[in-house]
């Protein structure tokens, strides 16, 4: 152990190092993350109207038919259309690409049953750009199912009962994590540059290491620095 220590104390700038830097890579990167947006609102199902629908299993609730349905109009460009008109933000970013527009929300926004009735929908991304696009595409959801069934009645298929507002998109446990893993990251590969730096100088040893790097037993060991002093008398 003595050892390690000299050698983390004569290295110590090299030692410090990883310990510094990935702490410090961690929290650049949650800063730059920022955390990213994320939208969220709650509906209700009415049952009457979910009946409409194209995917209706009689083993799911409701509000897993309703979150089936709404997943699977997701990657239509039609509906992507829709929302991009009800949302000029978006229409500005998707540059009038329904294709871009369908594939962005197929891939940032999803639909969990929360409860038998109750369907959580959530717009995450990088960009302010989801409040309006959540809100955009719960009033076009209802518009675009009575078109597909042709049936005005489906445009009640659920009411909004939480209103779309941002909501935390990274929790305190999760940045902790991150930094804690970081840590502990630098400082084992602190240890392990000690570790190597140690095995590979041969310079400063200890009596009892000599025996483990020769595998040979110690006879007899002559202290560093004695000298041998004679009288005036010694011939």
């Amino acid at each position: 152990m003595r050892r390690y220590l000299e050698t983390f104390f004569q290295y110590w700038r090299f030692a410090v190092l990883p310990i510094l830097i990935f702490p410090a890579a961690a929290i650049a990167g949650l800063v730059l993350m920022g955390g990213g947006y994320k939208a969220q609102a709650n509906v209700w199902v009415n049952q009457s109207a979910l009946k409409q629908l194209a995917y209706i299993n009689i083993g799911f609730t409701p509000a897993q038919n309703l979150a089936t349905n709404l997943s699977q109009m997701l990657g239509s460009p039609m509906f992507a259309g829709a929302v991009m008109q009800a949302s000029p933000q978006y229409a500005a970013i998707a540059h009038h690409s329904q294709q871009w527009a369908a594939q962005d929300l197929h891939k940032n926004v999803t639909f969990t049953a929360t409860g038998p009735n109750v369907v959580t929908v959530t717009y995450a991304s990088n960009s302010p750009r989801a409040l309006p696009v959540l809100t955009a595409l719960l009033r076009q959801a209802p518009i675009q199912f009575a078109q597909l069934t042709h049936d005005p009645s489906a445009t009640g298929v659920y009411r909004v009962v939480d209103s779309p507002a941002f909501v935390a998109a990274s929790s305190k446990k999760q940045e902790l994590l991150i930094l804690g893993l970081g840590l502990l990251a630098g400082v084992l590969l602190s240890g392990l540059f000690v570790s190597i730096r140690t095995s590979m100088d041969h310079a400063r040893v200890q009596l009892e290491d000599v025996g483990d790097m020769t595998g040979l037993p110690v006879l007899a060991a002559i202290p560093h620095g004695l000298g041998l002093h004679l009288g005036e008398e010694a011939v």
